[in-house]
């Protein structure tokens, strides 16, 4: 699965983890879902993303075309965004 966000790890006031956004793919599952650069995303489905292999175990096979929900934090307030994974692009050489 792919959403179309880069991340990176980072620690809230008060000691919680996430994965703030820090780019996002033009016209991705994320994007097309509201996800913002800044944002930091908490949980998918309720379950807990401190790192990115996280967020990847989240996105197998089975999770695309189907609706996750992302908790996320933004400007101190936590949101939860429905986001449909996409199939991964295939790289070009």
């Amino acid at each position: 699965g792919f959403l179309g966000v880069s991340l990176h790890p980072v620690r809230l006031p008060g000691g919680a983890r996430g994965l703030i956004v820090l780019s996002l793919e033009p016209g991705g599952p994320a994007l097309q879902a509201g996800v913002m650069v800044g944002d930091v995303l908490m949980t998918l489905d309720g379950e807990a993303v401190i790192d990115t292999d996280a967020v990847l175990s989240q996105l197998g096979a089975e999770r695309i075309g189907k609706t996750v929900v992302a908790e996320i934090v933004r400007g101190g307030t936590r949101v939860s965004i429905g986001v449909v994974p996409a199939e991964r692009p295939v790289a070009e050489r």
